[in-house]
């Protein structure tokens, strides 16, 4: 990632915190209503390139928006060039360290979702699944057949067009930094393992990175 791009970014990054919370950007502020959630995201995906959103289960991807999803208590995340994810939402919280804003980020929590009963001895923290219609969940293997079902003569009907791969988060917590942000070069980021601590425990470790000077980090 070249200077000038971070540089570029980092610009882009601050003006976006300014339209969220109208040039008065706090040192932390906390949504815990789905609506607000959903609003405050919408403005962080409306340029993909912007943003860097972290998965608890390690890699990155480039958050598109949140909206509100068929499944009860939920959202769904949109991202570039990847299925949606479902997740249930206890709190989005924002987090900065003075006027450091190459650090600051949202964190969003999650509650506990049940898996959908699909798959048996079931490992990690999510499932893929192919949703037939909004809510209406089936095996990951029928999207690779392109059918799920079959009509009166034992022909296969193709998946309709509403048809989607989609991924459900059982669990975790979601970080979005701006993409230019120094904790892109940080190898923790590869496998998740910041979303197995606390919002405290990653505040003060992300405010133990803007303490420490660059230069004499070790990252």
């Amino acid at each position: 990632m070249g200077d000038e791009f971070r540089e570029k970014n980092l610009k882009e990054w601050e003006e976006l915190l300014n339209t969220i919370f109208n040039g008065l950007i706090p040192e932390s502020r906390y949504w815990t209503e789905k609506k607000d959630i959903i609003k405050t995201l919408y403005f962080l995906g409306r340029n993909p390139d912007v943003n860097q959103t972290y998965l608890p289960d390690g890699g990155c991807l480039n958050l598109k928006r949140g909206e509100d999803s068929s499944e009860a208590d939920c959202l769904d995340l949109h991202f570039v060039d990847n299925p949606v994810c479902i997740l249930k939402p206890r709190v989005l919280i924002f987090q900065s360290f003075n006027k450091a804003y190459e650090w600051a980020y949202f964190r969003l929590e999650t509650e506990a979702l049940e898996p959908s009963g699909w798959y048996e001895n079931l490992t990690g923290i999510k499932e893929e699944l192919t949703e037939i219609s909004p809510g209406d969940y089936a095996d990951r293997k029928y999207w690779d057949l392109g059918s799920y079902e079959y009509d009166e003569t034992g022909r296969e009907i193709p998946l309709s067009s509403k048809a989607r791969i989609i991924i459900r988060y059982f669990s975790g917590s979601w970080v979005i930094f701006a993409k230019g942000s120094p904790y892109h070069e940080m190898s923790v980021i590869d496998d998740g393992s910041y979303s197995k601590m606390t919002n405290e425990g990653f505040k003060e470790y992300i405010g133990g990175k803007v303490r420490k000077p660059r230069k004499a980090e070790n990252i």
